[in-house]
């Protein structure tokens, strides 16, 4: 169920990519009152999107003008379309009946005007002459990305400034030289969404990219300058990123053009700052710091005064480890089909302990280079000692190093969730931790 929010949000991004389909002058070959549309297209991108309700395949194609649709193939037809190609250019005879007034495209990045929908065989055959391919970039400066709402899709042009998260088929590798968790004998292998997060940087300005699914095994380097064409705006826990979607086209260094220039790298390992700031202030604090500060906004809660406003906050420090009292609660949310991960942890640093920590999903998977779905294959097998046991030397063989930790510190009541605004009789300090970061990453990603 969507919420009005994320209705309006949703309706946003549309309009921003029909404005977007109006200013290009490329004709589609495509019409419903034609009984016979010939459409000679190269496929950009072939994608079945998993744990759809339907059986699905999405095919992104480009004509030779630069004109975008999408093929939304179902049924019957699967099984021919599944044999068309990447990069190869087709002729199609596509039924009039089958053409309908772009949506699906748009809700997934890609600024069509129409689309076709296919649920039952049709004819195509390989084209004879191939052609260069013409995309047609609205490169947004990363100076204009906060002027955009929250779900827009948009172009970007940028260079790779460092990794975040390692490539999916290095973290599977390590695992399974480990035994780890996704490499156990006899693990049933599950289904969950590749990710793999990245620094993108484009002139003084940088972002955090996440690139899902098949996108996170692409062989990307730092330095390399990529185009990505449809990547969306999304917000997570009052942070804004950048992501792919299932149609995004992801280029690594493509030629340079006027659509596609080069990118300022004068910057490129130095300091840079953040495109889309959350508007609150990033406050770095140690461990002692952050100690200090519960302990002051203790005493102003009980006091009933001072300043107790909810902090944007960074903390260098390491995840101590984990014991019997992991088994206290689920470190599980969302839903079956796809489980997210929460941890309760104490960091240290200093010599001493900050407790109140909640480790979210995506911090998770940073540290513990790990998915919602493994995990909980892991966790389920946790029925007796020897299950317990395997499963804590796991966690803590991933915590021998420092991280910054991000995220925000604030006050709660279950009695008034505005409890820093009175003094209450019970309270907490929770300190929720959203991103992780290896601390030797160089630069400073906010």
């Amino acid at each position: 169920m969507f919420s009005e929010t994320s209705f309006a949000l949703s309706w946003i991004a549309v309009l921003s990519l029909r404005s977007q389909i109006d200013r290009m002058a490329t004709d589609l070959p495509l019409n419903i009152f034609t009984a016979k549309n010939r459409l000679n297209a190269k496929i950009l991108v072939k994608v079945s999107p998993p744990d759809w309700s339907t059986e699905t395949l999405l095919i992104h194609m480009v004509t030779k003008t630069g004109a975008q649709t999408v093929f939304i193939v179902t049924k019957d037809a699967l099984t021919t379309f599944k044999t068309v190609e990447e990069n190869r250019i087709y002729d199609f005879e596509v039924p009039g009946r089958c053409v309908k007034k772009a949506d699906i495209s748009i809700k997934h990045g890609v600024a069509a005007t129409m689309e076709v929908r296919i649920a039952y065989p049709i004819k195509f055959y390989l084209a004879v002459e191939g052609w260069p391919t013409l995309l047609q970039y609205v490169i947004i400066p990363f100076v204009n990305l906060p002027q955009k709402e929250e779900g827009s899709w948009v172009d970007v042009l940028a260079v790779v400034a460092k990794f975040i998260t390692k490539p999916e088929t290095e973290k599977r590798a390590e695992r399974a030289a480990r035994g780890g968790l996704a490499g156990r004998p006899g693990q049933q292998a599950t289904r969950s969404v590749r990710k793999r997060v990245i620094e993108i940087c484009s002139g003084t300005f940088h972002e955090t990219l996440e690139l899902l699914g098949r996108h996170a095994d692409l062989p990307i380097k730092e330095s390399d300058r990529i185009a990505l064409k449809g990547c969306k705006i999304s917000k997570w826990h009052g942070k804004y990123k950048l992501s792919t979607g299932f149609l995004t086209v992801v280029e690594i260094n493509p030629p340079v053009s006027s659509l596609l220039p080069k990118v300022a790298t004068d910057d490129l390992g130095g300091t840079t700052k953040k495109a889309m700031s959350s508007g609150f202030e990033l406050t770095s604090m140690t461990v002692t710091q952050a100690i200090d500060t519960q302990m002051q906004w203790k005493q102003s809660l009980q006091q009933g005064e001072g300043d107790t406003e909810p902090r944007q906050v960074k903390i260098v420090g390491r995840v101590a480890q984990f014991d019997e009292t992991l088994f206290a609660e689920s470190p599980f949310y969302g839903t079956d089909e796809e489980p997210l991960m929460r941890l309760r942890v104490k960091v240290l640093g200093e010599g001493r302990g900050l407790s109140g920590v909640t480790l979210w999903d995506d911090a998770v998977r940073v540290i513990f280079q790990t998915d919602g779905k493994t995990f909980y294959g892991l966790w389920e097998k946790c029925i007796d000692a020897e299950g317990r046991h395997d499963l804590l030397d796991e966690l803590n063989s991933c915590i021998d190093r420092d991280f910054q930790f991000i995220g925000s510190m604030k006050t709660w009541s279950p009695s008034n969730a505005n409890s820093s605004q009175s003094k209450m009789p019970s309270y907490w300090i929770n300190t929720d931790i959203n991103e992780a970061i290896p601390a030797d990453t160089t630069g400073d990603t906010h």
